[in-house]
């Protein structure tokens, strides 16, 4: 059963017209009454560092990488990426949210890796993939399931390889 709400509450949202006295005047026109402000949805971002290797550090990030957090993201990967760092993992497997403004932190210090000669890997969320996919971005990082993949791919290639992610039908096409 399908409830309508009843005309006297459909209008409790509305307010008179800013020209009007205070009071709705029959025939006057009424507009929405403004909303609360929206806060930011999960929690801000907090960022910690730690080092897992000989010149490779992880970040990890969880919250919101929005507007309000992209800045301190960004300026802690500017350091990171200064150091003589050959590997950064970026954790962001507790990104619950994530803005353009996160994203495009995260291409700058893609970019920026790439210019120093660091290996940039990054453990996704979902939050993070579906902006990246809309964006239309994703495929220009390198992805790791998890941190510990990245120790094992650290101890058993000798070194610091980071693998690309790669793209089912790319696989299927070089098999033919």
């Amino acid at each position: 059963m399908t409830t309508v709400p009843s005309r006297a509450s459909a209008n409790e949202n509305l307010v008179a017209s800013p020209r009007s006295s205070g009071e709705q005047q029959p025939g006057s026109s009424a507009v929405p009454a403004p909303r609360p402000p929206q806060s930011e949805p999960g929690r801000p971002v907090r960022l910690r560092c730690r080092r897992i290797a000989e010149g490779a550090l992880v970040l990890c990030a969880d919250g919101a990488l929005d507007g309000v957090g992209e800045a301190d993201f960004a300026e802690l990967m500017r350091q990171l990426l200064h150091e003589s760092e050959r590997l950064v993992v970026l954790d962001l497997s507790a990104v619950s949210f994530m803005t353009t403004a996160g994203a495009v932190a995260l291409l700058e210090a893609d970019c920026r890796a790439r210019i120093q000669g660091v290996a940039l890997m990054v453990v996704s969320s979902p939050a993070v993939d579906r902006l990246l996919g809309l964006i239309d971005v994703a495929d220009r990082f390198t992805y790791a399931p998890s941190v510990a993949t990245c120790l094992a791919r650290l101890g058993t290639a000798g070194g610091l390889v980071p693998q690309p992610r790669t793209h089912p039908v790319s696989d299927d096409l070089e098999e033919g």
